[in-house]
């Protein structure tokens, strides 16, 4: 994990949302969660195309199945905003407002 820097008013900003983030995750029915400086969604290309985020929290969920079985899925926060979750098998859903979002920060690639 990278540094945080702390004399940077953004860097505190989002270090401050995080950590009441981490507290209200701590009071929810979740497996476990996990926080990153940096978290790639998708690996970048020999072009050098991927998709990143800086900030990022993944949250681990447990649930039953009808026939009983516990399946984890996943949910995606930057900076305390949901961005993506993972279905049962595993696929990546990213939520409206972030596909808004990087269609604004994209508009030459998409």
């Amino acid at each position: 994990m990278e540094d945080k820097k702390i004399n940077d008013k953004d860097s505190t900003k989002v270090q401050n949302v995080n950590e009441g983030f981490s507290e209200y995750l701590k009071e929810q029915n979740i497996k476990a969660f996990y926080e990153f400086d940096k978290f790639e969604f998708l690996a970048p290309t020999k072009d050098g195309l991927g998709l990143g985020e800086i900030n990022v929290i993944v949250v681990e969920k447990e649930i039953k199945e009808e026939n009983g079985r516990k399946v984890s899925i996943f949910e995606f926060y930057k900076d305390g905003q949901f961005i993506a979750n993972t279905d049962k098998s595993g696929k990546l859903i990213f939520s409206d407002d972030y596909k808004k979002l990087l269609k604004s920060r994209f508009k030459g690639f998409l």
